[in-house]
């Protein structure tokens, strides 16, 4: 995310929108975005871990996130 912009501040205006508006989105729909969102930042936290560490268990955080980012 962007120093604008993070990823808490994003999902904190989903929320808002989805309590008030339901014109264009669905509850489910706005849940899946803040989950994708959510799966998003863990991805790139691991690829930072194994940016700084380069260590074989880093591989497996990475692995694990992909997976959750898949499944979101």
């Amino acid at each position: 995310m962007s120093d604008k912009y993070t990823t808490d501040g994003l999902i904190g205006c989903l929320e808002v929108y989805r309590t008030f508006q339901r014109d264009m989105f669905t509850k489910e729909e706005i849940d899946a975005i803040i989950a994708r969102l959510r799966a998003a930042d863990a991805l790139c936290e691991a690829a930072r871990e194994h940016a700084k560490h380069d260590e074989e268990w880093t591989c497996d955080i990475m692995l694990k996130a992909i997976a959750e980012f898949k499944e979101a």
